[in-house]
């Protein structure tokens, strides 16, 4: 029964996932945001509050710290692998030639909440500053998130507003926005709630669970959203999506902080930080390929930044699932 509920569940994704990513490329090209701005917040945030609501359960219904955060890391790392796995589909020429360079503010933008949180695991009790019931580290990571958002879309070169629509058809066009974002959250909520369900059937450890298995499984939104941003050519969307999915992950240790037992970055795993350093040398790895994309190798198969970031993922993944005990 579980798998006839993921398989509904990946159908309604596939569907609302397209039309969600067509009403966001119009309202890229309609309005003077552009691709990089509506995928790294609009996007980005709508396709991740499955994350957020998994890992919120991990940690309040599971009281499963690892779980919490593995859940937010091993997404991260596997928007990542995504990254290489458009490259692989996009025949033309490297992806990451094809992308705004502000891209790399983004990406180096994941790299600084990620190693905030990494340093906070390594420091331990040392880091456990409470507010309340909330650990100010986290609370430090949505602030930081906030400024380094502000200073994107301050420095960012607006784009010229194409014509745009009337009232009426504005107002139809938001209905419809909304109501494919609202499938799109409903659906992965629900395929993180299956994710849940098919790490008890499986008995792997929560930090694999929760790289893998939650981990993929409530990254299918945005997944879907950029693989069919990447058909319609909106490379931008498609990449800034992942991007700022990063980004997003990173800084909302606040929300299963709160439903946690004290400051859940103090009490997780050392495969937490496996995850956090995977998802740091990935993020390089796409910075230096947007700065020196080069050409397709093998005949035009994969860029050489592809199996450098594919590797790391799965040594990563090797390294989690050889610390079960």
């Amino acid at each position: 029964m579980i798998w006839i509920q993921l398989a509904i569940c990946f159908a309604i994704l596939i569907y609302a996932g397209a039309r969600l990513t067509k009403y966001a490329d119009t309202l890229a090209q309609k309005t003077k945001l552009g691709g990089l701005w509506i995928g790294l917040v609009l996007v980005a945030t709508i396709t991740s509050i499955p994350e957020t609501i998994a890992s919120a359960s991990a940690a309040s219904i599971f009281n499963d710290d690892d779980l919490a955060l593995s859940t937010l890391y091993g997404g991260n790392t596997f928007n990542l692998l995504m990254i290489g796995v458009m490259d692989l589909l996009n025949q033309k020429l490297p992806l990451l030639k094809a992308v705004n360079r502000r891209q790399v503010f983004i990406l180096f933008s994941g790299i600084i909440l990620l190693t905030v949180s990494g340093i906070a695991i390594v420091m331990g009790s040392r880091a456990a500053i409470l507010l309340g019931t909330v650990s100010l580290t986290s609370i430090f990571l949505l602030l930081l998130y906030f400024v380094l958002l502000h200073y994107q879309q301050k420095t960012a070169t607006k784009e010229e507003t194409q014509d745009g629509y009337l009232p009426s058809v504005w107002r139809s066009f938001i209905l419809k926005l909304i109501l494919a974002s609202s499938a799109v959250v409903i659906a992965g909520v629900w395929l993180s709630y299956i994710g849940e369900q098919i790490s008890i059937i499986t008995g792997f450890s929560s930090s694999f669970v929760g790289a893998l298995v939650l981990g993929i499984t409530t990254s299918a939104p945005e997944v879907i959203v950029s693989l069919t941003a990447l058909r319609i050519g909106a490379i931008d969307l498609a990449v800034a999506n992942m991007a700022g999915s990063i980004m997003y992950r990173a800084s909302i240790i606040i929300i299963p902080d709160i439903f946690g037992r004290g400051s859940i970055l103090t009490s997780v795993s050392g495969d937490n930080l496996v995850l956090i350093a995977a998802a740091i040398i990935m993020a390089i790895v796409a910075i230096i390929g947007i700065n020196y994309p080069g050409r397709k190798q093998l005949r035009g198969l994969f860029s050489w930044y592809t199996p450098v970031i594919i590797g790391i993922y799965l040594l990563s993944a090797f390294v989690v699932f050889s610390s079960m005990e």
